[in-house]
């Protein structure tokens, strides 16, 4: 919150979290909270960006894990692949403990967060999974 001192920091931030890499922020985010913030989540982030990512669909809705995410952020943006092969795996390997749950970055929010349909995307990526790395993320958030 600080850069220096007493002086409030004014520099802007945005995060991008890829697949897996989305817990660690939802985990992060959540450990921000309860540690320094008593449970309550300040704004830190201008946007949030999480793309294709492998956490349960329901994840940012009230009462779940991931609901504190909407807080850290003026915008987050859910970019899903309704053919991303790697997060229908993720989703079968789950099964195994006892979770049979579909994933974010396959269906998108339902309207929680911004979402965007990279469906149609043309994709280099034989899984449809690392579509980040190409200019298609930029053009639709620009």
């Amino acid at each position: 919150w600080q850069c220096d001192n007493d002086i409030p920091c004014t520099k802007t931030m945005d995060v991008l979290a890829h697949s897996m890499g989305n817990r660690v922020l939802r985990a992060s985010i959540n450990a921000f909270s309860y540690y320094e913030c008593k449970g309550n989540m300040p704004t830190l982030f201008d946007n949030i960006y999480m793309v294709a990512p492998d956490v349960r669909f329901n994840t940012l809705e009230d009462g779940k894990k991931g609901e504190l995410i909407k807080d850290a952020a003026d915008d987050v943006y859910v970019f899903y692949n309704k053919r991303d092969k790697a997060l229908k795996a993720s989703k079968i390997s789950n099964v195994r403990n006892g979770i049979y749950m579909r994933r974010l970055g396959a269906i998108g929010s339902n309207g929680i967060a911004h979402d965007i349909n990279m469906t149609q995307q043309d994709m280099t990526d034989p899984l449809g999974h690392s579509y980040f790395l190409h200019d298609c993320v930029i053009d639709v958030v620009m």
